[in-house]
């Protein structure tokens, strides 16, 4: 079985001024569930990042932009970049939980809604 390791997601962690920390997202080795062939696809389940943790199957579509990759996925339409599939991939982790960190400080209505609809695929576990 294929696996993502996010080991080089310290590059991609240290170079936009995320608020996710290198020590978070240390080497892990999560299990791609399965990779289809008709289209450059990884589903993602399990620890993403130290601390974090998909608990439902979540599709990641990769496409080419012409300067590197777009991770995205159709979900939450969240996406990360990089010039190769694993640097987008870790953008990617990066965004989804900045996602998380962000719809937990609001209280509106809409945000409530998001906000449950993600903790249904993406919990922390620290």
């Amino acid at each position: 079985m294929n696996t993502f390791n996010t080991n080089s997601v310290s590059s991609a962690a240290s170079g936009g001024g995320r608020a996710i920390s290198r020590r978070q997202l240390r080497r892990v080795n999560t299990k791609i569930v399965f990779a289809p062939t008709f289209a450059p696809q990884v589903v993602l389940l399990g620890e993403i990042a130290q601390g974090w943790r998909l608990i439902k199957p979540l599709t990641v579509n990769f496409e080419p932009d012409g300067l590197g990759w777009i991770a995205s996925d159709d979900e939450f339409a969240i996406f990360g970049t990089g010039g190769t599939r694993t640097q987008a991939a870790c953008d990617y982790v990066i965004a989804l939980i900045e996602y998380h960190q962000l719809l937990a400080r609001y209280d509106d209505a809409p945000s409530v809604t998001l906000f449950g609809h993600l903790q249904s695929f993406l919990v922390g576990t620290e």
